[in-house]
């Protein structure tokens, strides 16, 4: 009776990862002011679960990350986050649908530091496994971000430049190309706001609804944030070198159209180890 009136309880999981990155376009900007750099990431993360009597689990835990640029130095940063999440699983066995809403909340330190503040995540997803190759899931996404106000910079605009929201929804598919190897392929559609760095530009300046110095990325450029929507394509590779550690190969597509014709794409590829212990 004892037993069954608690929930089992797993040990700590801990986690770490390694990487590099690409970014063709750091601003958000149009062709002519894109600048891209490339970063060494790093992170190790913590987290607990409790597994439930009626097939689902709570977990919470913790990451400290860290990300430097090689040339824009000050987009480096620190981030230290929280997370909880709540998993469902809606039946008996591997394929059994599931659905999981989540919370997390980070805040970051920059180089430059008008970038510091929080980022907040909540989101709520459900998935399920079609075969023994196929894996499809969907997610819907609310973030909020906070930054230091600058001080108002342009006449009636304010000086908040970094701080941004958005609503997002996200699909993903994957599929087992063998034994230790998984392609992902997915896309995510976000509404909200977007920071758009570029020397000073009248159409921006017209549509923005705050505007800031960007020191981080050059002298005599401003950062304006801006209504726009986003589509972003993805693809993936996973190689299992291990039960414990794979390696993850990335590649990002983003589509960018924002209020005033200000419109950017936006390339990046990320490489990266991730083990766990």
């Amino acid at each position: 009776m004892l037993s069954a009136a608690y929930p089992a309880k797993a040990d700590w999981s801990y986690g770490a990862a390694l990487g590099i990155q690409y970014d063709s376009n750091l601003g958000n900007a149009r062709a002519s002011d894109s600048v891209s750099d490339h970063a060494l990431t790093a992170s190790v993360a913590a987290t607990q679960s409790d597994y439930l009597e009626d097939d689902s689990s709570i977990s919470w835990g913790g990451r400290l990350a860290v990300e430097d640029y090689a040339r824009y130095t000050g987009l480096g940063n620190l981030a230290l986050g929280a997370n909880i999440a709540y998993r469902k699983k809606l039946g008996l066995g591997p394929r059994a649908p599931w659905w999981r809403a989540s919370w997390s909340s980070s805040a970051f330190n920059y180089r430059e530091h008008a970038r510091n503040g929080w980022l907040h995540q909540a989101d709520i997803g459900a998935g399920k496994r079609f075969s023994a190759r196929i894996n499809i899931g969907a997610t819907f996404r609310i973030e909020q971000r906070t930054a230091a106000n600058q001080g108002q910079q342009a006449s009636g605009l304010s000086g908040d430049a970094f701080s941004q929201s958005s609503k997002s929804m996200l699909v993903n598919a994957e599929y087992a190309l063998a034994r230790n190897a998984v392609l992902s392929l997915g896309g995510e559609l976000r509404h909200g706001d977007i920071v758009s760095t570029s020397h000073r530009y009248r159409q921006a300046y017209l549509f923005s609804k705050a505007v800031a110095e960007d020191k981080a990325l050059g002298e005599d450029v401003y950062a304006y944030r801006l209504s726009g929507n986003t589509f972003d394509l993805n693809a993936g590779v996973a190689w299992f070198l291990s039960p414990d550690s794979q390696v993850n190969v990335g590649l990002h597509r983003a589509i960018t159209h924002a209020d005033g014709n200000n419109n950017y794409t936006r390339n990046r590829v990320t490489v990266n180890w991730v083990g766990n212990f």
